[in-house]
């Protein structure tokens, strides 16, 4: 909890540097992750550390950082009102929004800026004043959803009314050993 208010304030000494940095150096956010305490979890534990009945993983609370650690982080486990150290672990936060725009979205609105910024600037020439207009077309038609479409649209057939054969009635194999072939064949003594 002190490294992480000293991570957010700065130095007295050096108002450029965190007062996290200038009493203990640089520090790695890779190397050493920070959590805010109580954010619920799995921990999951080596097979070194557990028997081979015991549960893979377990749900608990962050409770703190290792920081001599690579990656470790601190537990409370909820079943055995214990604490476990480990570096497997998978976060649930609560009071995280995750992004609802899918990725359609997002191209929407990267062709919505598009636009705006072709429409702001646009070409003297007549060359390009066609390939401007051309491709302010191909923007609208992406935010309006009327994109042309990539096959051309299919042709009536040529040949109406020709059904193909029924594959059951009409056999086309010649399998000496089909039971309408064995039927017909004339028996030799």
């Amino acid at each position: 909890m002190q490294d992480t208010l000293n991570l957010l304030c700065t130095s007295r000494r050096d108002p450029s540097k965190s007062a996290y940095e200038e009493r203990e150096g640089a520090f790695d956010f890779n190397q050493t992750p920070i959590y805010i305490l109580g954010t619920k979890a799995l921990a999951f534990v080596d097979q070194d550390e557990r028997a081979s009945w015991e549960a893979h993983r377990g749900d608990c609370y962050v409770t703190g950082r290792y920081p001599d650690h690579y990656y470790l982080l601190n537990f409370f486990l909820t079943h055995t009102k214990g604490v476990r150290r480990t570096g497997t672990y998978r976060f649930y936060p609560a009071n995280f929004k995750v992004s609802l725009l899918s990725k359609a979205d997002h191209t929407l609105l990267a062709a919505q800026q598009f636009l705006q910024i072709i429409k702001q600037n646009t070409p003297p020439g007549a060359a390009d004043k066609i390939t401007h207009a051309f491709h302010v077309k191909a923007l609208q038609s992406i935010i309006t959803d009327t994109t042309p479409p990539r096959v051309e649209a299919l042709q009536p057939p040529r040949v109406n009314g020709i059904t193909a054969p029924n594959p059951i009635s009409a056999p086309t194999s010649n399998d000496p050993t089909a039971p309408r072939v064995i039927r017909a064949t004339k028996q030799v003594h």
